[in-house]
């Protein structure tokens, strides 16, 4: 098996080009030769490979594969390349090995103002090993400290944030939101339903990340926007506890907003394939849906009748 993964080793190498424009399955199982054997000398053709991966997580591995194969010290360039990747996770890697390899270095609290927060999460916690103040770091570097801020603060950081909402507005009602301000539902609405693409992206994922919104906080808006694309986040929120007891919800949907129909049918055919236990209350309130939605012929049978095989009823023992 060794002298095969070698001559593939030295295929791969010389159809360099074959390798790159494979399907990404392909190119996993061409890699992965190259994880069972960190051999320094490929290393420069791992380098290609990462240069020319578009795919984050496979860049990932060829990064974790090139310093695998560094036999003493990875290059600097290397290195610097690493750190200068648009996928966070590669620049975690990168981060990670240095700190292994040299401590917490100069400059190294600069990474709490990272907008991405895992590595915000890495510095926080090899700064605090050190007694380095990074609460008060982050009170002392706003507004480029807004994120972090929001991490590691406290609500008495509230105040300072809010000064900040209109020159920086989606990374103030990320602060605001984490810390648990009294209007974070608020922010977290209107500002999903904002006419500016980003911020309303924003306003969801934070909002899925956070799963403090409720049945009672969505429908209203649900039944007062035509907007397809807000009405289908605002369902996927409903599942925050899982597909079942959002279900009464979106089984009625199938009826009452047909646009909505082939987004949910996926969904929900997905997330019931496995059975469930519910309870006595709520096998009644999807009984009652799914006939709701079947006088209208909104759903269809197969899915219908995956619905009705897989729960089953959890009864209370007294």
């Amino acid at each position: 098996m060794e002298q095969l993964d070698s001559m593939l080793m030295q295929h791969f190498e010389v159809n360099f080009k074959y390798v790159i424009s494979a399907k990404s399955n392909i190119r996993l199982l061409c890699y992965k030769v190259f994880a069972l054997h960190p051999e320094s000398k490929y290393q420069g053709l791992i380098l290609q490979f990462y240069q020319n991966e578009w795919d984050g997580e496979l860049r990932c591995m060829l990064e974790r594969i090139y310093l695998q194969m560094s036999e003493s010290q990875t290059p600097a360039k290397a290195l610097e390349i690493f750190a200068q990747d648009k996928y966070e996770r590669v620049r975690l890697i990168t981060y990670e090995y240095h700190e292994k390899q040299e401590g917490v270095w100069s400059g190294f609290e600069k990474l709490l103002l990272s907008p991405a927060r895992r590595i915000r999460i890495f510095a926080k916690n090899q700064l605090q090993k050190t007694g380095f103040d990074y609460v008060q770091y982050c009170r002392g570097h706003l507004p480029e400290s807004l994120c972090a801020l929001g991490d590691f603060g406290t609500p008495d950081d509230i105040p300072r944030i809010r000064l900040y909402m209109d020159t920086h507005p989606i990374e103030t009602m990320y602060a605001l939101v984490k810390l648990g301000a009294e209007d974070s539902k608020i922010l977290l609405l209107s500002n999903m339903q904002s006419s500016d693409t980003g911020m309303s992206k924003a306003a969801y994922r934070l909002a899925r990340v956070q799963k403090c919104l409720d049945a009672a906080d969505l429908m209203p808006v649900i039944r007062n926007t035509t907007d397809r694309r807000l009405q289908y986040r605002l369902s996927m929120l409903l599942t925050k506890d899982g597909i079942w007891p959002a279900l009464p919800y979106l089984l009625r949907f199938l009826r009452d907003y047909p646009q909505l129909r082939n987004d949910l049918y996926y969904l929900i055919w997905k997330r019931t394939r496995d059975k469930a236990y519910v309870s006595e209350e709520l096998a009644r309130e999807i009984s009652s849906a799914l006939t709701y939605a079947r006088e209208t012929n909104a759903i269809p049978v197969r899915l219908n009748n995956q619905i009705c095989f897989q729960h089953r009823i959890t009864h209370n023992q007294h």
